[in-house]
């Protein structure tokens, strides 16, 4: 009964750690995303933006999917010290090699797309994030389950950025400085990261083994792939647009759905994290233990989604106008159109994660996601051939029909699996 009334404590603190410096966080880009809104305009804005998400597409690549994969390895391995020593060293060399390819390619994109040579200077200085990223490895805390250094760390990382952000950038000429010091911030944090894992877990740091390496590699590669599709669906509609429209819409549209993400995350992604690691471990040991315990957090999470999506869609003119102001006039319109995202990404967070793959059923959770994302993409096709005028609305579409797709067919595949198994999910 103790250990159990620790392991809630633990789960509750972890959440409340995650959610608390999400909030926080939301906090801050409601003081980071006017301010710049006003300061550098629809045009510039769009253009970080924009290179941020470039950016992205290589934190992905270089995630691998460890962010599951090696978090269940770290929770599982957490009481001995060896094996955690030789998941992080192998886990870190794969990540170090794969972001020298991912420079590669921005160095490619850059060079073969005329329309961005222009603002090199920009998109390099926005691959920081990604060397950060690497140097940070949240994976490792969230599968000891100990997330409040990840809650403090990125407190401070977010504080210190926003703080230069306003002593450095007065004029729309000082673009260039906010990629350089998300860069900065995200580097430092990340070094900071790797002192703590040495000295406060007694991590030993050494060389890999090819055959280790192999392995990460292989067990990551189902989720690899999912995690590709899934931020193929992230990102594609602000890489389309800025391929595709001027970056004024990339601005209008990038500040408004950042918006409804930074609510999502609070909730869903801050729930994913902190529960992600202790239903994998119990879902091993005791699934009818598991199913009965996401249905506890299912019944008290979906209320809180659905109120705030409703806040959303009421209040979303108002929104805009507050954070943004009178120059971001279609704002508004993404952030109603995007309102019940935080409801529908919890809902698919809690089928594709918390039961496909922590069940163990990897391949049904990438089918999924593949369906899902091929859904998602077609409706993005359909408005940039017959409506590119509407492109802006049509990415809103394409990006609520993702999460409704997985949560339709994971439903679908758990009913199936519960009559074929006798009314279980195994």
């Amino acid at each position: 009964m103790q250990a159990s009334i620790s392991t809630k404590n633990k789960l509750v603190a972890n959440f409340l750690s995650l959610a608390g410096i999400n909030v926080v966080n939301v906090m801050l880009s409601f003081i980071m995303a006017p301010y710049l809104a006003r300061i550098l305009g629809p045009d510039k804005l769009g253009l970080v933006y924009f290179a941020q998400t470039i950016a992205q597409y290589c934190i992905l690549f270089t995630d691998y999917g460890f962010n599951l994969t090696a978090t269940r390895e770290v929770s599982i391995n957490r009481d001995d010290i060896d094996s955690l020593s030789r998941i992080f060293t192998e886990v870190m060399a794969i990540k170090i090699f794969l972001m020298m390819i991912s420079l590669v390619m921005l160095t490619a994109f850059i060079i073969f797309m005329h329309k961005f040579r222009d603002d090199i200077v920009v998109y390099y200085l926005s691959f920081g994030p990604v060397i950060g990223n690497i140097l940070f490895p949240v994976w490792f805390f969230q599968g000891i389950e100990n997330m409040k250094q990840i809650a403090i760390l990125n407190f401070v990382s977010r504080f210190f950025s926003l703080c230069l952000v306003v002593i450095l950038v007065k004029h729309s000429s000082d673009y260039v400085y906010v990629p350089a010091i998300n860069s900065v911030a995200s580097i430092i944090i990340g070094v900071i990261s790797i002192i703590m894992v040495v000295r406060w877990y007694g991590v030993k740091l050494s060389l890999p083994t090819s055959s280790g390496m192999k392995m990460q590699l292989y067990h990551g590669w189902h989720v690899f792939i999912s995690s590709i599709m899934i931020s193929c669906y992230n990102l594609a509609d602000v890489f389309l647009l800025g391929v595709f429209c001027d970056v004024a819409t990339v601005g209008n549209y990038t500040a408004g759905s950042k918006l409804v993400r930074a609510v999502e995350g609070c909730l869903s992604g801050s729930l994913a994290q902190a529960v992600n690691p202790h239903i994998s471990k119990l879902a091993s040991a005791d699934k009818d233990s598991a199913s009965a315990f996401i249905r506890k957090i299912v019944a008290r999470a979906v209320p809180v989604a659905l109120t705030l999506s409703l806040l959303i869609y009421i209040f979303s003119n108002q929104i805009s106008l507050l954070v943004f102001g009178g120059k971001f006039q279609q704002a508004g319109d993404v952030i109603a159109l995007l309102a019940f995202l935080p409801l529908l990404a919890l809902l698919a967070t809690v089928c594709s994660n918390f039961y496909l793959f922590a069940f163990g059923h990897y391949e049904s959770y990438t089918r999924v996601i593949l369906i899902s994302i091929l859904l998602s993409i077609s409706i993005m096709t359909v408005f940039l051939v017959y409506k590119p005028i509407e492109m802006l609305y049509g990415m809103c579409v394409s990006v609520l029909v993702f999460p409704l797709a997985m949560i339709i067919l994971t439903t679908y595949i758990l009913n199936r699996m519960k009559c074929s198994d006798g009314g279980n999910v195994k």
